[in-house]
Order: C-alpha cells, then structure tokens, then sequence
C-alpha cells in the first residue's frame, strides 16, 4: 500500500501529496499497523523519505529509554521510570512516538491494582478474548490500553475488547495518543501538516505529551 501510494505521488513530496502520504504514516508507521489489522510490511527508502523511516523506526535500546526519560520525565524519579520502562516492555521512536510489550504478570498487577477482588478472574477472562484472532496484534500492548481506558470498570472492558477486536487501532490511538490524535482531528492548513511530519518540533511535542501521560498513569503500577 505505501509502494503504490509513494509512486503515485512521486516527484510530489509537498503540498496535498506530502499530506496524503504522512497521513499513511500515522496510520503505517507511527502505530506500526496495517489495513485491518495486519502487520505492515517493511517501510523501504523507496517507499517514503528516508528520514521519515528512521523518525518512525522503533527501538528499544538502552540510549532511546535514557532520552525518553529525560524528555518526557525530568521531574520523576529516574530509577522508577527505567524500572517502568522495563517491566511494560517499552520501545520507542525519534519522532518520540512509543510501544508497550508487558507480559501476563505485568498485565495482571495492573487488573489486581485497578479491580476489586470479585472482578478480577472475570476482567482477565476478558482481556483473554483479545489475540485469538490472526490481525488481533501484540496482545499485551493491547490489554494495557483497554485497562487504561476502562477506568476500573468491568463494562467498560468487556465495551473496549470488542472495539480492539474490530479494528485495534481505535484503542491504541485513544489510550496512547489523545493529544494527537485531536491535533490531527481539529487541525488545518500547515499547522497540520507540521503536526504529522515526524520530523517537526511540533510532532515531537505531542507525541511527548502523549507518553508523559501514559507514563504518569502507568508509574503507579510499577514495583
């Protein structure tokens, strides 16, 4: 798909074709999905810019954790942020997009922590709905978005695993990028095409507005 979009606007990397095609990334590489679900093939240097790739790329190095911290949590403590970063499996991309890998235990500290003892086997039971299916992706990631969202409320999740199971782009865009996600929404012109190049300021802002909230949600579930 971005193959055949990047050669349709070839030669066209301003204007309504730069928009069209960083709106591709938002939806390919900034969340890392594809249509409906599918994991997105590789993103190539001919297929877009090669600096929008390298903004977009994840990695979950020692170095990205350390500027992540320093960014977006100069005034937590440094040890209980890497500890988070660890134990919630955290990569993360220069355009200061990000991903969360947590395991079972980590999943469940968070149930144990936001639900009351009676709702517990049934809030895992179901989380569990998500990732049977082929394009139901990263499972853990996943059920930590619906867990924020939800809020403690066991209707809630059992509302929010049905969205992710429809199309799990939904739950990631709310829980891990409101702010951006109502920039994208509610802006125009150039102030929106500066939003959604992953190389701006503007985009690097957001998207640290993005995980500071996330992360300072997520602190409280950290050993």
């Amino acid at each position: 798909m971005l193959d055949t979009l990047a050669g349709w606007f070839d030669g066209f990397w301003s204007g309504a074709g730069y928009l069209l095609i960083v709106s591709v990334v938002l939806l390919a590489a900034r969340y890392r999905l594809g249509p409906w679900g599918t994991p997105r093939p590789p993103v190539t240097g001919k297929a877009l810019p090669p600096a929008i790739v390298e903004a977009c790329a994840l990695n979950a190095t020692p170095d990205a954790a350390v500027a992540a911290q320093a960014r977006v949590f100069p005034d937590q403590d440094a040890a209980r942020v890497a500890r988070m970063f660890e134990e919630f499996g955290f990569s993360f991309a220069r355009d200061g997009s990000f991903a969360t890998h947590p395991g079972p235990e980590a999943v469940r500290r968070v149930v144990d922590a936001l639900f009351a003892p009676a709702d517990r086997d049934a809030v895992l039971a179901e989380l569990a709905r998500y990732g049977g299916a082929r394009h139901e992706i990263w499972p853990g990631r996943l059920r930590l978005d619906i867990l924020k969202e939800s809020g403690g409320d066991p209707q809630a999740v059992k509302r929010l695993v049905g969205m992710a199971r429809r199309d799990f782009r939904d739950v990631v865009v709310m829980a891990e990028s409101p702010r951006f996600l109502r920039g994208v929404a509610e802006g125009s012109g150039e102030a929106l095409m500066t939003l959604v190049d992953p190389r701006s300021d503007a985009h690097l802002a957001v998207a640290d507005a993005d995980l500071r909230q996330f992360g300072m949600w997520l602190l409280r579930y950290v050993r």
